[in-house]
């Protein structure tokens, strides 16, 4: 999720932590800043391997067991400043409660995080609540300036609880959305062989939906209204990226491997360009076929490295057509 979300629930969480109330803004200090401390993965980066940066981004600073040792380096940073005043535990403490919270939100996102690395080399990827989400992160916000004002963490405490409410309507949204999906396939006289279901960017409102059949992948959005119907917007299919025959152990094909993997095997050629090779799993608007990001290869030179590259166009009316959409009202082709 964005870094202004992680610091926050990080704040709010290690002021629950706090042993009286003028150590909670301290607490808050230090949740906030350490919630933070794991995107600092983005200096991960190569400039003869463009794929480093995504390989590694929400990787083993993301994961639940590095959580000790990264608290302990940004607890060290607090203790210069806080030493004669609150024990070096304590402070420890206040930073593993915050980044704690790193890997679980961004696994509750639909990117995917080494959550569990070492022990797995799989991406959670939970799909339940979007990287940005306003709703979320301003009342979270609202709730832990009064903990911090006020020093009293029951406004904490509350934030906590709305949180898990929210992610409990995201899932719930997320299973409307994924029946809906299951049901225009099979007006479509589709077999679903394998799908994903996501929600759209900054609401649970509006979820992205894409199955495979047939060689092809299928992109769908739909408006879930909370106790209520739903609205499809058909969006459009995309031929599944069949990997050329490259010679085994050459840095085109492990390039490749790398990308499918980071892309969980959602793989498109672009239309107007078979060179480039789309992550299929999202697009600018939810019913997009154009990918946000992809890999340039060069099937003639199998030892030349892939290049990431990205694919961000915005539209005039992208954002009307969004808001038309979270509204559940009608929208231009």
């Amino acid at each position: 999720m964005d870094p202004f979300s992680h610091g926050i629930l990080g704040g709010t969480v290690a002021s629950l932590f706090s042993r009286d109330r003028p150590r909670v803004r301290v607490a808050v200090l230090c949740g906030v800043s350490a919630a933070m401390a794991p995107d600092l993965d983005v200096v991960i980066r190569s400039a003869s391997d463009s794929l480093l940066a995504i390989q590694y981004h929400r990787h083993f600073t993301h994961a639940l067991a590095f959580v000790p040792v990264g608290a302990g380096f940004v607890a060290a940073l607090w203790w210069f400043i806080f030493r004669r005043k609150i024990p070096f535990v304590h402070l420890w403490l206040y930073c593993a409660a915050g980044m704690a919270t790193h890997g679980l939100l961004d696994s509750l996102t639909n990117y995917g995080t080494h959550y569990f690395w070492p022990f797995t080399a799989a991406r959670e990827s939970w799909n339940i609540i979007s990287i940005v989400d306003p709703v979320f992160s301003l009342t979270l916000l609202a709730l832990l300036g009064a903990a911090t004002i006020r020093r009293r963490r029951a406004y904490a405490a509350v934030g906590v609880v709305f949180a898990l409410l929210y992610w409990s309507a995201g899932y719930v949204q997320r299973e409307r959305a994924t029946d809906a999906m299951m049901a225009t396939a099979a007006s479509r006289g589709h077999a679903v062989e394998r799908s994903e279901v996501k929600p759209a960017f900054a609401t649970i409102l509006v979820w992205r939906t894409h199955y495979m059949f047939n060689g092809r992948f299928y992109i769908d959005a739909y408006h879930v209204a909370p106790g209520g119907g739903t609205v499809l917007y058909k969006g459009g299919d995309v031929a599944v990226f069949v990997p050329p025959a490259l010679p085994v152990g050459s840095r085109l094909d492990g390039d490749i491997k790398r990308f499918s993997f980071f892309s969980d095997g959602w793989l498109a050629p672009l239309a107007d360009n078979a060179a480039i090779i789309g992550d299929a799993r999202f697009g600018l608007l939810p019913t997009d076929t154009n990918p946000l990001w992809g890999i340039e290869i060069d099937v003639n030179n199998p030892n030349a490295a892939a290049q990431f590259v990205s694919l961000r166009q915005r539209r005039a009316n992208d954002v009307a057509m969004l808001w038309n959409m979270v509204k559940g009202g009608p929208i231009a082709p």
